[in-house]
């Protein structure tokens, strides 16, 4: 039977056996300890110490081994506990860097909006004007429009064709008794 604590591991035979038999322990199928003495104690488990150990119990009437235990070069408790928190760590980490990413995220996106909201012109009841609508407005001068002058041109061209059909129709109008008369 193997057992390890910490840095050292033992390896004892036991066998129930009358006359008492002799013990062999053989590493990787190699004897490594023949004696009376059914207990291998090795200190520090090194590279040379790891493998498969079998006993080998005999006597007078007759010989029989142990199943095959393996010796690693760490302490499988020992390792277990350390890769647990290994474990426990890399989630506290990911877990802390998760929720500080997503503080970082949360801040980035609001500076983001308020940024637009301010760059957005506040909602006035007055219309907006453009340039193109100041500037058609500014160049028109109404008073002028309304004088004689303007109109005097449209009358003499209409005096002079009078003749033509088009320009008597529009300058007649029709009464009650049918009668057309000039404008």
């Amino acid at each position: 039977m193997l057992t390890r604590s910490g840095k050292s591991a033992t390896i004892r035979c036991t066998a129930e056996a009358r006359p008492s038999a002799s013990f062999k322990i053989f590493l990787n199928q190699t004897k490594i300890v023949a004696q009376t003495e059914q207990i291998l104690i090795t200190p520090e488990v090194k590279k040379n110490h790891v493998g498969y150990y079998t006993c080998f119990a005999r006597n007078f009437l007759g010989n029989e081994s142990s199943d095959r235990e393996y010796l690693s070069p760490e302490d499988k408790a020992s390792s277990n506990n350390t890769s647990r928190v290994t474990e426990w760590y890399i989630v506290v980490l990911l877990l802390v860097s998760g929720i500080i990413i997503g503080i970082l995220l949360s801040y980035i996106v609001s500076c983001s909006r308020r940024k637009f909201r301010s760059r957005k012109p506040h909602s006035n009841p007055e219309p907006s004007t453009t340039e193109a609508d100041t500037t058609d407005y500014q160049e028109l001068d109404l008073s002028q429009t309304n004088t004689e002058d303007n109109y005097q041109s449209l009358r003499v061209n209409a005096a002079i064709n009078e003749e033509e059909s088009t320009y008597n129709e529009l300058n007649t109008t029709k009464d009650v008794e049918n009668n057309y008369t000039n404008l």
